[in-house]
């Protein structure tokens, strides 16, 4: 043919059949198009889209011409429509099938960043373990904290909050706690820990008033680094012992978890109009969306003050004050996982229901500690109660009746925390033995 029309087939149909057609080789295929389609599948109705492709599947440009874009005299091409989907060739041998049962490739993000994190708090854990009066730990320890915020910093404005400035800005805010604790150049005791907890509250501060890492996080790690300066504040001035520590702790918890929701509409300015009459919020959705973070920051910090005060609680197994511990570990492990129930996000009712199970775990652990002989009871009551929770489907309408005995449940497991942990304290024995009458 000449070389201004190229003759070429176009197979339109699923019966084998093609079109032989001759068009011009230099008009663009978008002018080419519409008369192709009406010649080679004249039984198909307008309104649809057309591709002309070659046999490989791959689509030609419709703003190119035929000559432009390698089509040759006599070459074959398809006209499909562009909704049909491009056909399969499935083969049923065992290899072909193992390749396409596998399991997708899933983002290893979290899983990176989870290491990193892991491995560089195993390093900072040397520090303590450092005898003190060495002055290069201390000046290696002042420079690691600084390299530290500065890349914390720079991936914070950088945009990279989720996988690489949350556990950076974790790693930031646990540097300066070690970096704190050296200060003193004394054995680690309650001040150590004191000023440990104040630095991370400073820094955790900074970077959530500036905006240095995922806002959810650094809500939690302020939370959790004030409540543990107030209950270490307190171990300083009256001299107490760590089981007793935990116990103020986990009190002070209670109450922040108690005003948690005021505190974040307080904050967030959620708090509802005077008058049905007002103008509208324009920035309604940002501050429900802030409001959100900051309940969760707040509960998810006051779910870790209980896992460490439960941690805490667990010292106590060896004195004479352990009933009372158990006791209160108990009550509080209670009320937690009574409560995550309050709560819509599913990350409150994951860290309640964490924090709730490391309670009983301390209190577990005292009981067989303090009573070795009697531990097969509290091991088979563990078990139970193990069976009970996988069995229990949380799907499923609760009965009134039920649903009231559990609301009931946890204003008793609530109103049951102050009375232990005043026995837990000795506050009671301070008492007995003040000669008040």
């Amino acid at each position: 043919m000449s070389a201004q029309v190229y003759r070429i087939s176009v197979h339109a149909g699923d019966d084998g059949t093609a079109t032989d057609l001759v068009v011009p080789a230099h008009l663009p295929l978008a002018a080419l198009l519409p008369d192709i389609v009406r010649l080679a599948a004249p039984e198909v109705g307008p309104g649809r889209h057309w591709r002309l492709s070659r046999l490989c599947g791959t689509v030609l440009d419709e703003d190119a011409a035929l000559a432009d874009q390698d089509v040759g005299d006599g070459d074959l091409l398809v006209l499909r429509d562009a909704a049909q989907p491009l056909p399969r060739f499935d083969r049923t041998d065992l290899a072909t099938a193992v390749a396409a049962t596998a399991a997708p490739p899933t983002d290893t993000r979290a899983l990176r960043s989870s290491a990193g994190l892991w491995i560089a708090l195993a390093g900072l854990v040397a520090w303590p373990v450092v005898p003190p009066g060495q002055w290069l730990s201390t000046v290696t320890a002042a420079v690691t904290l600084c390299g530290v915020t500065a890349v914390a910093v720079t991936a914070g404005r950088s945009g990279r909050r989720l996988w690489v400035g949350g556990p950076l800005a974790v790693l930031a805010v646990v540097t300066a706690a070690v970096c704190a604790s050296q200060l003193t150049g004394g054995p680690l005791g309650p001040e150590q820990a004191l000023l440990a907890a104040a630095a991370a509250a400073a820094m955790s501060s900074v970077l959530l008033r500036f905006g240095l890492g995922p806002p959810m996080l650094l809500t939690a790690l302020v939370t959790g680094a004030l409540i543990t300066s107030a209950g270490w504040c307190a171990a300083v001035v009256w001299r107490l012992p760590v089981p007793a520590v935990g116990v103020v702790l986990a009190v002070l918890a209670f109450g922040v978890l108690t005003a948690a929701p005021r505190i974040s509409i307080a904050l967030t300015g959620l708090a509802p109009a005077a008058s049905l009459t007002d103008a509208p919020v324009d920035d309604a959705a940002y501050r429900a969306a802030a409001g959100h973070r900051m309940l969760t920051g707040l509960v998810l910090g006051c779910c870790g003050v209980f896992v460490f005060a439960s941690a805490a609680i667990g010292f106590a197994r060896g004195s004479a004050a352990w009933p009372a511990g158990a006791v209160f570990g108990a009550a509080v492990g209670a009320a937690l996982l009574l409560r995550g129930r309050t709560y819509a996000s599913g990350r409150c009712r994951a860290g309640l229901t964490l924090a709730g199970v490391a309670a009983l775990t301390a209190t577990f652990c005292c009981t067989v500690a303090a009573i070795p002989q009697h531990g097969h009871w509290a091991a088979a009551a563990a078990v139970a109660g193990g069976v009970v929770a996988i069995c229990h489907d949380a799907r499923s309408e609760s009965t009134p009746v039920v649903a009231r005995a559990v609301e009931v449940a946890e204003y008793v497991a609530l109103a049951a925390v102050v009375p232990t942990a005043c026995a837990a304290l000795g506050l009671f024995d301070v008492v007995r033995h003040a000669s008040l009458l």
